[in-house]
This record gives C-alpha cells, sequence and structure tokens, in this order.
C-alpha cells in the first residue's frame, strides 16, 4: 500500500485539486484510492460532490473529542465510481 499526502499550511495552493486530480490519475489506473480530507472547510469532499447530510472523518474527531466512542466505519462514505471535473 502507498500513501500519497498532500499537505501545506497556506490556503489556496491547489491542495484539493492536486489530490483529486492525482487519485482521478490512479483510478484510470485501476488503483483503488481513499481520500481522507481532513480539513474542516472540506473542499476536497465538495470537489468529490459530498452531500451536506454526509458525516465526515472530521465529524468522527469531534465526536472521539467529545468522549463519544464512535464507530469509524459510520464516518465516510464508499463511492464506487470516479469522476474528473475538466
Amino acid at each position: 500500500m502507498n500513501v500519497i499526502t498532500v499537505i501545506n499550511q497556506k490556503g489556496g495552493v491547489g491542495k484539493s485539486t492536486t489530490a483529486d486530480a492525482i487519485g482521478s490519475a490512479l483510478q484510470l489506473k485501476k488503483k483503488k484510492v481513499l481520500f481522507v480530507d481532513l480539513d474542516p472547510q472540506g473542499n476536497l469532499s465538495y470537489l468529490l460532490h459530498k452531500n451536506n447530510d454526509e458525516v465526515t472523518i472530521c465529524d468522527y474527531f469531534k465526536d472521539k473529542k467529545a468522549g463519544n466512542n464512535p464507530n469509524i466505519n459510520d464516518y465516510y462514505p464508499v463511492y464506487s465510481t470516479w469522476r474528473f471535473d475538466c
């Protein structure tokens, strides 16, 4: 398993777009891709057409911090198709 991390403290430098492009290219090569969007603004999730009513990994961490015992499997949507936004 390979891990690719796209990170930068500055906003607006293309992190979400870069991650989306890399993931889409890997999916075209029949690779399995997992996106983990830890940005509270959720820009990558927005690019991937996340519904507003879906919970996110950020919600998981909020629930965990609040003392709940969340199940990680309840906090991420699974999509079986790829998309590339041109």
